[in-house]
């Protein structure tokens, strides 16, 4: 073990100029930061912002949903693909010592420090099928990508814990996610590359811990009114070394020959240096692309709580999964499989918004009623219906609505069903069969004359139709509103004292959850009753109206049911929102 360090040492100060960096580091205990601080991929997991950001992206690795599914390569539909040798050891087990959840676990933290994540891929004897994966470690001396000159192909270069040889590994049985990478072999270290905004955190934190731990004589100086006697020097001398190596808390200095001493002040804030290591923290975010929300400086302001999840997903985590998921295709899967990651746990955290989204897709025919079981965790239904896509029937094409069951009647009158028997007539838009005229001459010019009506009045009633859909959506909202207004006067009505100050708080935040909920189908009844080009002035003044003809309503019954005895107050606040709430 000695000869192989003093081999591999040797080897790496065989160029003094261009040292491996291992070497440096072990040497230098990490690189040295402008701040006199030494940084590490390990000890910079001490700062805390540094930890933060690491450990909210492996977590939110841990969590996410692996899925292997199978594209079909003509319709290109998408299916899991459950019974794939790869699912149970992607989402269940990586190896019989390492659960999916930890191995993902270490692999991003690796990549969040190091900038690489290394799996050896066990593969069968044939080698045609993966039996398990095993971490590697990051560090450069463990595990190192090279390019042999023989075949020109990449290899992994691997040693054990003791530093001793373990061999080759092909790049074929070897996972390696990278992060930013500038030659595609080797991904570059995060910490590396932001180790002077760590080195100035851990600066910070140092000094103002010197400062708690020395009191009020952590920094100062003497004064003498003349020149100290050498006996006088020595014992200050050795007091300042005693107090320097216990801390000066609750230590006090004995002055001789008239000396005094003059501390330096600080306040708290300026002791703890908030400002500076909040700065820090957000360098740090930065430099993860995290929200310094999701890092709990609750103090950054601009944060949309309720869209937290979405950003995170968008400008997180599928930069990384993309770096997941590519790397596992590549090597662990064969066209036409592939892996993916199941963002809804992120996406889950507003039940109002999912609904709405699900039930968007669902109207469109985007997803089924499966496909929406699936994504809340739900047992799949058997019915063969629960797989189908639905579309409303007013949204068909034109030219399919006579497949519909919309068929053009050959003369006026009442509308039918084309049933049997029935009467003749109808508005050119009324189902049923065709009804052939007295010959085939008038029957044809009947057919293009109700074809006609049919795409005169088809938009009209489509329009109609939607408008109706959308004021619907605004009377429901408006009511769903009622019923959290009469909930909350009817809790502010148990204490008359504070009832009138607790409605005049709850309004004023009602007022914005009103605007959020009612923006939509406000704008779209806009849209539909005034054209395509209605302006967005014409929408904000009808949302504008719409909200305060609410309130006010609201608020004025509640300000006169108010006018009684305090004991009469709940009966009478009961009263009048009774009828809240109700269609």
């Amino acid at each position: 073990m000695l000869a192989d360090l003093i081999t591999r040492t040797a080897e790496a100060l065989a160029s003094t100029n261009n040292p491996d960096q291992w070497l440096v580091d072990w040497v230098n205990q990490g690189q040295a930061t402008s701040s006199g601080e030494h940084i590490t991929e390990e000890n910079a997991l001490n700062c805390s912002s540094v930890k933060a950001a690491v450990s909210c992206l492996s977590e939110s690795m841990m969590v996410l949903g692996v899925e292997i599914c199978k594209r079909d390569e003509k319709s290109g539909k998408i299916e899991l693909a459950r019974d794939h040798e790869m699912q149970p050891i992607l989402a269940e087990a990586v190896n019989p010592e390492t659960t999916s959840v930890t191995w993902r676990d270490v692999e991003q933290n690796h990549l969040g420090t190091y900038g690489n994540g290394y799996s050896f891929i066990q593969r069968n004897i044939r080698g045609n099928k993966v039996m398990a994966l095993w971490n590697r470690s990051p560090k450069a001396e463990r595990t190192k990508p090279i390019r042999k000159e023989s075949d020109g192909k990449l290899y992994y270069e691997l040693h054990n814990e003791k530093g001793e040889f373990e061999g080759l590994v092909p790049a074929a049985n070897m996972l390696h996610i990278r992060y930013l990478t500038m030659d595609g072999i080797i991904g570059k270290s995060p910490v590396r590359m932001i180790r002077e905004t760590i080195g100035g955190d851990k600066a910070a934190e140092r000094l103002a811990n010197e400062i708690f731990k020395n009191g009020d004589m952590s920094m100062g100086y003497f004064i003498h009114p003349g020149k100290m006697s050498e006996q006088a020097y020595a014992r200050l001398k050795k007091s300042l070394a005693e107090t320097s190596e216990h801390g000066a808390r609750h230590h006090k200095q004995i002055l001789e020959e008239g000396m005094e001493f003059k501390g330096t002040s600080y306040s708290i804030e300026q002791m703890q240096m908030l400002n500076a290591r909040l700065f820090l923290l957000r360098a740090v975010a930065r430099a993860y692309r995290i929200s310094p929300a999701v890092l709990y400086d609750l103090e950054a302001g601009g944060v949309d709580v309720t869209r937290l999840g979405w950003q995170f997903v968008t400008f997180t985590l599928l930069p990384w999964c993309e770096r997941w998921t590519s790397e596992i295709n590549a090597k662990l899967l064969q066209r036409p499989y592939f892996c993916r990651f199941n963002f809804s746990p992120f996406l889950s955290a507003d039940p109002s918004a999912r609904s709405a989204r699900q039930r968007t897709l669902f109207s469109v025919g985007a997803m089924s009623v499966n496909e929406i079981r699936h994504e809340e965790g739900m047992n799949r239904l058997d019915q063969p219906e629960a797989d189908m896509h639905f579309v409303p029937l007013n949204m068909v094409p034109l030219d399919k609505a006579s497949e519909m069951g919309l068929k053009p009647s050959p003369t006026g009158g009442d509308p039918n069903n084309g049933k049997p028997g029935a009467p003749t007539g109808g508005d050119g838009v009324t189902p049923g069969e065709f009804q052939p005229a007295i010959g085939e001459k008038e029957a044809k010019q009947a057919a293009v004359t109700g074809a006609e009506a049919l795409h005169t009045v088809a938009p009209l009633v489509a329009n109609n139709l939607a408008l109706l859909q959308a004021e619907v959506v605004v009377a429901d909202t408006l009511i769903r509103m009622g019923r959290i207004e009469a909930n909350e006067a009817l809790k502010a009505a148990r204490d008359p004292k504070t009832f009138l100050p607790r409605i005049d708080a709850f309004y004023e935040g009602h007022v914005s959850m009103m605007k959020d909920a009612l923006e939509a189908p406000v704008k779209a009844v806009v849209l539909l009753r005034e054209g395509p080009y209605a302006g967005g002035l014409s929408a904000d003044i009808e949302l504008h109206n719409t909200i305060n003809e609410h309130v006010a309503g609201k608020r004025q019954a509640l300000l006169a049911a108010a006018e009684c005895k305090p004991s009469e107050l709940p009966g009478r606040v009961a009263e009048v929102v009774k009828e809240w709430g109700k269609a």
